[in-house]
């Protein structure tokens, strides 16, 4: 069987008729997602604000947002806000000035005890802080009292209950 290339054959008549109406499907379901995102967002706006306002004279606020392409620009449009007499921003807020901003540096001295300890050993050689080595100085104090607290091991004190043991 032997096909033209300008003609199609039924069955490929029927699969693009198929996808193109699943096609057609698909676009209509996202213009009915998209009628229903725009219907929220106008609910949206009209929502915002609409109770009696304690510090401006408007009783409906709004801001809008455009996108104007697909990298994301975006275009803010608000209504300006009429502020109740004595309200604006202008006008500042007047709160009481408590205290002062800083407390009175650290009587009991000690910062002075870090400050020593910082320009004693961190200072001279800080990679040895940095790659956590021991110091040498440090453990040999705690090596001599390592060893004595050896002789009062639990194995001793079982030596002693053998020895019990025997007199019984």
């Amino acid at each position: 069987m032997v096909v033209e290339k300008g003609k199609k054959t039924k069955v490929e008549e029927e699969i693009i008729k198929q996808i193109d109406s699943e096609l057609v499907l698909y676009i209509e379901k996202l213009s009915e997602i998209q009628d229903e995102l725009e219907n929220i967002n106008e609910e949206a706006s009209d929502k915002v604000l609409e109770e009696e306002q304690k510090y401006s004279e408007d009783t409906k606020l709004t801001k809008t947002f455009t996108f104007l392409d697909d990298e994301g620009t975006m275009k803010i449009t608000t209504t300006s806000i009429k502020w109740k007499e004595g309200i604006g921003l202008s006008n500042g807020v007047n709160h009481e000035k408590k205290g002062n901003k800083r407390p009175f540096a650290d009587e009991n001295g000690i910062h002075d005890e870090v400050a020593e300890i910082i320009k004693e050993d961190l200072w001279p050689n800080p990679l040895t802080y940095f790659n956590n080595e021991a110091d040498e100085e440090e453990f040999e104090g705690e090596e001599g009292d390592e060893e004595g607290k050896e002789d009062d091991s639990p194995n001793d004190n079982e030596d002693d209950q053998t020895e019990d043991d025997d007199e019984d």
